[in-house]
């Protein structure tokens, strides 16, 4: 399966969910393309980088997702009174936007092009505004 989120600064986000990759490759990735430059996450343990200056990369030695980091940054939000480190307003799009990837997985097939998901979430995430965003599924 594969769905891309179009945003409103003309940016895209692609998620490609395979099960057939042969084991030797990673078995997560992630690709940040920007400004001519690339920053490529395999597995949550290396870090490379092609156009950075100063940085080609970095390796960790146990994976790391972040879910002790969140959850101490929640829990210590929690006891000094702090806002949430992930505002509810983006907890909120990234649901509302996986729902509208599973509906329109559900639906017929379209009779040309790939299917559409349309839908007004509201919120920002980091500098762009996701509210055009558009899952296109295919």
């Amino acid at each position: 399966m594969t769905f891309t989120l179009g945003f409103a600064d003309g940016s895209v986000g692609t998620v490609h969910y395979l099960a057939n990759g042969h084991r030797a490759i990673a078995k997560e990735r992630l690709e940040v393309f920007c400004g001519g430059r690339v920053l490529q996450l395999d597995n949550f343990r290396r870090l490379s980088g092609f156009g950075w200056r100063g940085f080609k990369k970095m390796n960790l030695w146990r994976q790391d997702k972040g879910q002790n980091g969140c959850v101490a940054a929640f829990v210590a939000a929690l006891r000094e009174g702090k806002p949430a480190p992930i505002p509810f307003a983006e907890l909120a799009l990234t649901t509302r936007t996986m729902f509208e990837v599973a509906e329109v997985l559900a639906a017929p097939p379209p009779r040309s092009g790939p299917a559409v998901a349309t839908g007004e979430p509201n919120g920002a995430v980091g500098d762009c505004d996701p509210s055009t965003a558009k899952p296109t599924v295919h």
